[in-house]
């Protein structure tokens, strides 16, 4: 968001984060969709419990505020929607809200 370029090692803000220097970091705006699928096989064995949704979809959003090239506040919402089990009931959908403190050496 704040035109840094991102690289494999993350990214560094042109102007670090500092309390009355007037420099706000970067900031870096993130999406993630995808899914999982069980075999059937892992039910009828015994690796996964009866009724256990089979399928489950999921999307994140997140903002990453990268305060220096060392730290990084990282902001998710994540949401899980399941197939319905075998059972025939619905399982209700997840919702998460993650916050992780980096710090990089």
């Amino acid at each position: 968001l704040t035109g840094e370029t991102a690289t494999e090692s993350g990214v560094r803000p042109r102007s670090e984060f500092g309390f009355g220097k007037g420099g706000l970091g970067a900031f870096q705006v993130a999406a993630r969709y995808h899914a999982l699928k069980v075999d059937p096989r892992a039910v009828t064995s015994g690796l996964a419990a009866p009724g256990a949704s089979p399928h489950a979809d999921a999307w994140t959003v997140g903002l990453n505020w990268y305060l220096t090239r060392n730290v990084r506040y990282t902001f998710n919402v994540e949401r899980t929607a399941f197939e319905d089990a075998a059972t025939g009931r619905s399982r209700r959908a997840e919702n998460a809200f993650v916050f992780r403190t980096q710090v990089n050496f």
